[in-house]
Order: structure tokens, then sequence, then C-alpha cells
């Protein structure tokens, strides 16, 4: 089979898929009376004529093992295609352009959570469900990716993390398939226990609903009727409870599971790690929040926090400015662990990166003992290293490069620098002040967005590995 072929079949069961998809919103627009049902309708229909045709026209299946670069352009070509036919309501039922519409679509599969419409005046219901269900549909896809792809190409240490579990896992569970089905299992719990939370604690079902794919995710999307600020005190913890889940390894809660052990969940380096910088940026906010306003309440700093770090982005509508503001970028760059729904660099890199400091300087002060790096007390290997300095070297880089771009447009240079954070990282926390810029972007902001959003997510190194790696092979061969 050609790779235009396998693409070809692909983007058959992608439109098919992506019909069923489509059901929900047409039976809410259903319900709802919205003349937006016919938008809905067609594209199901065009979705569900044209997967049929690609899948009659060829029909060979589809391989059970694909080569390294087969499988990240398969990967790169389905998230475009998604993207795309993803935006075609929002084009359709709005007044915006296309740009502007793959924009919002990005944003939600990316879990980005940023929204060019806030406040739309006479907002589907079927829309606003379309907007929760993709950052909750991509964030289940980037954890499959985080998984599957990314540690296959040994590149930006991801890898590492994928070994920690694998071992004992492996044992008892077959390749891919199975686990994308724990995983779709452990995704979906996690939203019901959330949504089922926030109804029993008085928020209506719909909207727990909405807000539990959004804490899952990580997207972070608010509903505009009923924003975070005025939940109760037990609906906000329970926001920061799954919000804390969703940036965690989903394979330490695989392992949790079928090991019946709790105390191995908590055993991890990475979400160890994760939880004492989660308490410590609490501790550094509340003492900020104390010394300027006076204030005692531990609740704001602890959402504050969780907020930026797992990149969520919901906001209590509280403008950050000053030192604080700097202090949500830092742990926004930070993010969440490898193989969450989390962006940013991820924890266990930064462990890493210190503990190799920790290593270097260790040997200046006694040059004749021996150290070894250390992760979940196996050791880290020179290449790991590499990786793990690379990424993050690349994406320092990117932030520099897209403020850079922005700040040469139109923008100032700290707006540049924030809106450039807050996209890279897919934390739109970071952009609440900014909002009103983000909505009057010209088309090439627009798209410099859509590609910071899709590079953080996908891992700037993943795609040079990628890039450099098929020409690397014709020159060995030569």
């Amino acid at each position: 089979m050609t790779l235009v072929n396998l693409l070809l079949t692909l983007l058959g069961w992608v439109l098919l898929v992506f019909c069923v998809f489509l059901l929900p919103p047409i039976f809410i627009a259903l319900v709802y009376e919205e003349p937006v049902v016919s938008i809905f309708s067609g594209c199901a229909f065009l979705s569900l004529f044209l997967g049929g045709a690609f899948i009659f026209a060829f029909p060979r299946p589809i391989p059970n093992q694909l080569s390294l670069s087969q499988s990240f352009l398969v990967t790169l070509f389905l998230w475009s295609v998604i993207v795309f036919l993803s935006s075609l309501p929002f084009y359709a039922s709005l007044s915006c352009t296309f740009t502007a519409a793959l924009f919002e679509s990005s944003s939600c599969l990316t879990t980005t959570g940023l929204t060019l419409f806030p406040h739309p005046p006479h907002f589907p219901e079927s829309l606003h469900y379309w907007r929760f269900f993709l950052q909750w549909m991509g964030g289940f896809g980037i954890v499959l990716v985080a998984l599957t792809l990314i540690p296959a190409l040994k590149v930006g240490g991801s890898h590492l993390i994928f070994t920690e579990f694998s071992d004992r896992f492996e044992k008892n569970t077959p390749h891919t398939a199975t686990i994308t089905a724990y995983l779709l299992g452990v995704y979906v719990t996690l939203t019901f226990l959330c949504t089922i939370s926030l109804w029993f604690l008085g928020s209506p079902l719909k909207d727990s609903l909405y807000y539990g794919m959004s804490c899952v995710s990580t997207g972070g999307l608010e509903l505009e009727h009923r924003p975070v600020s005025v939940l109760n005190v037990g609906s906000k913890l329970v926001l920061i409870l799954f919000s804390i889940l969703g940036s965690c390894p989903f394979l330490a809660l695989m392992t949790c599971w079928k090991e019946r052990r709790l105390r191995s969940y908590f055993q991890n380096d990475q979400i160890k790690g994760y939880m004492k910088l989660l308490c410590f940026s609490t501790a550094i906010i509340w003492l900020w929040q104390f010394s300027h306003h006076h204030s005692a309440d531990l609740l704001t700093p602890l959402f504050k926090s969780v907020a930026a770090l797992s990149t969520s982005g919901m906001t209590l509508n509280m403008q950050d400015t000053g030192f604080l503001s700097l202090w949500l970028i830092f742990l926004s760059f930070i993010g969440g662990c490898s193989g969450s729904t989390a962006g940013g660099i991820k924890v266990f890199r930064l462990q890493i990166l210190y503990r190799v400091s920790k290593r270097e300087i260790l040997r200046m002060i006694r040059p004749l003992y021996f150290f070894v790096t250390l992760h979940n007390k196996r050791p880290v290997s020179s290449e790991t290293i590499s990786s793990v300095m690379t990424v993050s070297f690349l994406y320092l880089i990117a932030w520099v490069i897209f403020s850079l771009f922005f700040s040469f447009i139109r923008l100032p240079a700290y707006d540049a620098m924030m809106i450039s954070s807050s996209l890279i990282t897919n934390t739109g926390y970071l952009l609440t002040p900014y909002i009103q810029t983000v909505q009057h972007f010209s088309t090439f902001e627009l798209w410099l967005g859509i590609i910071a959003m899709l590079c953080g997510r996908l891992e700037f190194v993943t795609l040079l590995a990628v890039l450099v790696r098929p020409f690397s092979h014709t020159k060995a061969a030569s």
C-alpha cells in the first residue's frame, strides 16, 4: 500500500468518525430549534458521503506496522484534517473569516482554551457543546500522541516516561490498541466523576458536563453565563482536583488501577515533583497576596497555581500584574506531567535539568567521585539528557521568535511576550487581559497563533526530527 492510498483510507475512516461526532450537536440543535442544525447536518452528510467514497475506492486494510516517518506523517495529516473539519461549523455559523474559524478549532483541539468569540450574541447551544467537545477530544488525542508516537521517536526524553510504566504494564497488556482502550476508559471515568461531582454541588447538569470536559482535558474554556468566579467553593475544589489529575500521567493512573495500589501513584518522581512545585507555588502566591493585599485566602493562590501549572487556563477574572504575572508565565512554561493533557516543557524535564546541574556542581567539588543522574531510581542516559536539553532550548527559542514576530508586526514588547507564552504553552489563562487584542488579530497574526499552538502541542523537537531524518537517511545511503 502506497502512502497516498494509506492517507486516503485513513481519511475515509476519519470522515466517518467525524460524522458520528456531529450527531450530538445535531440533536442539541433540534432540541433548541436552532437554525445551525442545517449546518451540522450538511457537514455530517458530506463527511458520510466522502468517507464512504474513500473507503469504497480504497478498501485495503490499514497495515499493522508503519515506519517512523509514516507514523508521524499520518498523525500530522490527521491533525490537519480534523482541525479543518472542526472549523467548518464555526465558519458557516459565525460571521468570521475561515482563518478565524481555523484558529478557534486549533485552540480547542490543542486545549489552549482561547476563544475569539467570548461573548457572542445569541451563540447557539450546539456550538457551545461543539467547542467543549473539541477540546475534550483534543485532550485525549494529545495523550495518545504523547504515549505512542513521541516515545517511539526517542526525542525530547518522553520515552523515559513511557518506560517507567511499560515494564510492569505490558506484562499483562498487549500493544497500542488495548492501551488506547484503557486510556479512554480512564479519560471517560475522570470526566464522568468530575461532572457528577459538580452536579451534586449545585451546578446544572449541562454546565457540569461542559466544565467536566474542560477540566479533565485542561482546555480551560468557561461558560459565559456561569464563569468559574461565580461557582461555590466546593465546585472550585472539584475543578482543582480534576485539573491536577488531568495534568498527571494517565499511565500512572492505569498502572495504579491495575495493581490496586494507590501508593505506587505517589511514588512516581514526576508526580512527586509536580505536587511539590504546586505547594511551593501556592505558598509563594499566598505570601505575595498577603503582603500586598493583606488577604489570608488560600483558595485563590491554589487555584492560580493549578491553572498555570496544568495549563488549564481557568481564571477567577482577576487581572494579574507585576511579579504575579511573571511567576505565572514561569509556571506555564514548566507545565504539567508528560503523558497528560497539560502543555508546557513538562515537569520531568525540569527535574532532569536540575539533577544534571546538581551532578555537574558535585563533580566540580569532588572530581574523583562518580555521580549518576537517576529518575525513578533508574539511570538516565546521556542521549536522554541531550534530548531534554534540546527540547527545553527549543521552547525558549520559539518563544523568543514568536514574540519578535508579534512585536515586529504591531504589538508592544510585553504584550507580544505574554501572547506568545500563552500560545506556545497552550495556556489561555495568560491572555485574559489581552483578549481584545487577540480578537483584532490580522490574518497573518492568526496564522502565527495557529502555528504556535500546534508546535507547542506536537513539540518542536519532534517536528525537527521527522523533517531531518529522511534527509539524513538519504545522505547515509548515498
